[in-house]
């Protein structure tokens, strides 16, 4: 399924949303760019408000401030429905979920405006002019792609062994997620980031690296991301390192979480860590590509 496609299929699942909406072709009236026209075959009841139209737009964004943007535009027959019921209803449902398309990475989505609207009255039926609006509401985008790329892989050994010490966790990269993933207080989701990494310094034969992870956790409350966030801070300034998947370890460096970090575009706990690469084959004494890319 693409995104736009498990956008609707998440409105569908919502019964507070579809069951308001009107039916076409037996189906809530959610619909992909564009509704159908008002006198089509298939609207199953003389009205046809309320609908719901989703149109997501993606681009590339090398800040991470974000990948696309998701417009939802509600429109209702203003006589006869209060858009101001369904808004907020909107909003909340796509709050703090990460859906997988088939065709690319998960996405997460952040409200950034709502804006209320009104058609010009039209002749819609023989029962005359309607009062058509609603309200546009308008979602950042952000994706957030595998970091498991080589080996050994930093991110991928974090992410390893923060899912061992925190089982509850939703660990992204090393869970599967069946087309939605809902965050909540006691199942949070942590995506860890790579944010920079850099050669401190290359003995003969190994190679230091310095590296700058960020930590993602999403929660739907400020408490319970407080919360995760000194729970996932203090773990990694006890424990000091972890065993990375050629058995090496990655040490941490340092351990800086800031609370009120947007936890979606920055993430709140950001570790400096250390970890060292071979640069000779023993043995032949000759330089080899100790990194791997990383297959599957």
């Amino acid at each position: 399924m693409t995104l736009e496609e498990l956008i609707r299929g998440w409105f569908i699942k919502n019964e507070e949303i579809a069951g308001r909406m009107a039916r076409y072709a037996g189906q809530p009236a959610i619909f992909l760019q564009s509704a159908p026209a008002d006198r089509q075959t298939g609207w199953d009841q003389k009205s046809q408000y309320p609908r719901i139209v989703n149109t997501v737009l993606l681009r590339a964004d090398s800040e991470r401030k974000r990948q696309g943007v998701l417009t939802v535009d509600f429109y209702c027959d203003l006589s006869a429905s209060i858009p101001e019921e369904i808004e907020p209803l909107i909003r909340t449902s796509l709050k703090d979920i990460l859906m997988q398309p088939d065709d690319g990475p998960p996405y997460c989505f952040a409200w950034q405006r709502t804006d209320p609207f009104e058609l010009e009255s039209r002749s819609i039926d023989e029962r005359g002019d309607k009062r058509i609006g609603g309200y546009r509401l308008q979602f950042d985008v952000l994706e957030f792609p595998n970091q498991f790329m080589t080996y050994p892989d930093p991110i991928e050994s974090l992410s390893i062994e923060l899912k061992e010490e925190f089982p509850d966790m939703f660990v992204v990269g090393i869970d599967k997620i069946d087309k939605y993933q809902v965050a909540t207080e006691d199942n949070p989701v942590l995506y860890c980031r790579m944010e920079s990494y850099q050669t401190d310094h290359v003995s003969m034969g190994i190679t230091w690296i310095n590296c700058k992870i960020a930590l993602h956790i999403i929660a739907p409350s400020a408490d319970a991301r407080s919360k995760w966030v000194r729970v996932l801070s203090n773990f990694l300034m006890m424990s000091g390192e972890a065993v990375m998947t050629d058995m090496t370890p990655l040490r941490y460096m340092g351990v800086q979480a800031t609370q009120n970090a947007d936890y979606l575009i920055t993430g709140q706990v950001m570790l400096q860590g250390q970890y060292t690469l071979p640069r000779y084959d023993q043995g032949s004494g000759s330089v080899v590509r100790a990194v791997r890319i990383k297959e599957g």
